[in-house]
């Protein structure tokens, strides 16, 4: 309400402060109070009286402006806004948070942001109406006694005495609870919530059978039914739900699901003036998707639900604790057969050994047999050294999770509700986006560390090798176009199937992509080749991990390689060190090629890695082909 002191009337308007004068006897509804000293308003000398009608005039002393160039309207609409340079607007009392009066009088909401966006870009002045009820609003418009009603729904009876524009606000409906219900569907059998006289209608025939309404006084009390659980749910719209659970600091009540059904809103504009209507839709047109947004974001709070209250946290939560369970004991049952055959084979051996001196060829097959066993039990001794390194990382991978992801999600929860009550604080929100790149490098940390120590079940059947190198390429096609990278395909047809786990194994090839893409940085070239040879010996000058191929054996070789700079000759025995990297602080975790190898483990397979001459770098995959 507005204070009236040694006459005049002050206002407030979306947050501003405004004043004017006005004599103390007050002035008739037709007349319209000059604003300023202007000349009086054609079209409004009408002898009508408005019972209990306070005029708040808003936007006074801001001289009307030219309108936006933007705005190409013709030299008529431009002549007609030079004859009317204020339009009267009569806004809903407690329509919130559409539109409304606050504690100090103040017209506040979202079409009240919308009107003076409008009144800015057409170069008007905005006066604000206040009327008694909505019977009064009615007969106000019809007596053309107000000009624009800002947030009206097309089925209103105030709708039916006006001229309309196509609806500029629309939200969806919503369903508040909380519990998950995530359609109407869900709500079968609950006790549903509905507010009397809610702009948002629901359509009884679209409710499944068993639910049970309740009407209630307003949005507050549907709350505090929820929270004290005696009714389930509520069903309004997406910017009530918002502002009322925000306002009342309800943080257990959420938004759960969507109605499947929408509340809009169109501006109301008085009969005898088409052309107001033809201009105000012309200016709503030109509001961009960016200023939707920003007005939104100033009503709308949503909040996201907490990861301890989601049941598919715990579902997963289930099926990664019985995966560990599965891999451990996986585990011991390896290391068991190991030992059985270490003991079978040191057995073998001493009895090699004891028949030395019986023939030279015998004595050849027994040196052969030592040289595989040494071979099979070094590659047995890394295998058990990375499996207790895993199990390691994993528990460490567990307790990671629990401590900081959590803190993680409830930081980020934070930042977007502060960036809502920011938005206008440059410094703030720069403050904010370093904040959000923290967060996201954090979780990107955590992540990439659950990924290196998950030794999940391969799902294998086969596969052709060259199909998903094409599938790889096309999920980083759009780094590759940025880039400026060139791709040279050397697939070699009719290669024999794979069998191997297509996932994996496109994981596998999409991180060598963005590992060589990072390093030439831009304008290079991608090569990716495919062949089937028989294994030599190891290559000179390049390092080898995973399980290699005995020398003769038929193979599948994947290579890709990159004119980048290369790697140094120190940091190629380390490159599958888990954490390490060449990169920048900030720019990687050094968990890719410990990722890679990995998954190159499970499929049995080897990669060979090196520098190229002149410049460049390679990584070469070593896999089992499968037998026709």
């Amino acid at each position: 309400m507005s204070a009236a002191q040694g006459g005049r009337v002050e206002v407030r308007l979306a947050g501003i402060r405004l004043a004017h004068r006005r004599p103390i006897q007050g002035c008739r509804a037709g007349e319209r109070a000059p604003a300023g000293g202007a000349a009086r308003r054609p079209e409004t000398d009408r002898n009508v009286r408005l019972p209990a009608v306070i005029l708040v005039l808003a936007w006074a002393g801001v001289a009307a402006a030219a309108p936006d160039p933007r705005l190409r309207l013709t030299p008529e609409q431009r002549a007609w806004l030079a004859d009317h340079p204020e339009l009267v607007v009569a806004p809903a009392d407690r329509f919130v948070p559409y539109e409304f009066f606050d504690d100090k009088g103040g017209y506040r909401g979202v079409a009240a942001d919308y009107m003076a966006l409008l009144a800015k870009r057409l170069g008007v002045r905005l006066r604000v109406l206040r009327l008694d009820d909505e019977a009064q609003r009615l007969r106000a418009m019809a007596g053309g006694d107000f000009d624009v009603g800002a947030a009206v729904r097309p089925a209103s009876p105030l709708a039916g005495v006006a001229l309309l524009t196509r609806p500029h606000i629309t939200m969806p409906g919503v369903i508040v609870a909380s519990a998950d219900y995530p359609d109407l569907r869900a709500l079968s059998g609950r006790r549903v919530a509905v507010v009397e006289d809610a702009p948002l209608r629901l359509d009884a025939a679209r409710l499944p059978d068993g639910v049970v309404l309740r009407p209630v006084r307003d949005v507050t009390t549907a709350l505090e039914l929820i929270s004290n659980g005696r009714v389930d749910a509520l069903v309004t719209d997406m910017a009530t739900a918002s502002y009322y659970i925000h306002r009342e600091g309800m943080t257990e009540i959420r938004i759960v699901g969507r109605t499947g059904s929408d509340l809009s809103l169109a501006m109301a504009v008085r009969r005898d003036w088409p052309q107001l209507q033809a201009i105000l839709q012309q200016a709503l047109d030109s509001i961009t998707r960016e200023e939707h947004q920003q007005i939104a974001r100033q009503w709308i709070h949503l909040k996201r639900p907490t990861l301890f209250s989601s049941r598919g946290f715990w579902i997963g939560l289930l099926v990664v604790a019985l995966a560990v369970m599965v891999v451990m004991g996986g585990i011991l049952l390896w290391n068991r057969a190991l030992q059985r055959q270490v003991a079978q084979r040191t057995r073998s051996l001493n009895q090699e050994l004891r028949r030395r001196h019986e023939a030279e060829r015998a004595l050849q097959e027994t040196h052969a047999d030592l040289v595989r066993s040494h071979q099979q039990l070094k590659q047995t001794q890394m295998q058990l050294i990375h499996a207790a390194k895993m199990e390691s990382v994993g528990r460490l991978a567990a307790g990671v999770a629990h401590e900081v992801k959590n803190p993680l999600a409830v930081i980020h929860l934070g930042m977007d509700y502060l960036a809502g009550e920011l938005d206008d604080d440059p410094v703030g929100g720069e403050v904010l986006a370093d904040m959000e790149a923290a967060v996201r490098r954090a979780d990107g940390v955590v992540n990439s560390l659950l990924d290196f120590s998950r030794e999940e079940e391969l799902n294998r059947r086969p596969v052709q090798i060259n199909d998903i190198i094409d599938a790889s390429l096309q999920l980083v096609r759009h780094e590759l176009v940025q880039h400026d990278i060139r791709v040279a395909r050397r697939l070699t047809p009719g290669l024999p199937l794979l069998d191997c786990d297509m996932n994996r194994m496109q994981q596998v090839f999409v991180n060598l992509f963005m590992n060589a893409i990072q390093a030439m940085g831009g304008k290079g070239t991608l090569t990716v080749s495919t062949c089937r040879t028989l294994t030599g010996e190891r290559d000179d000058g390049r390092v080898v991990a995973g399980n290699r191929p005995e020398t003769g054996r038929s193979v599948i070789v994947a290579e890709v390689s990159d004119t980048g700079p290369g790697v140094a000759a120190d940091a190629l025995e380390k490159m599958f060190d888990p954490f390490y990297t060449t990169k920048p602080v900030g720019e990687g975790t050094g968990l890719g090629l410990s990722v890679i190898r990995n998954i190159i483990d499970l499929h049995q397979g080897a990669i060979e890695v090196g520098n190229l001459a002149p410049r460049g770098f390679s990584v070469r995959l070593l896999l089992d082909c499968r037998e026709d």
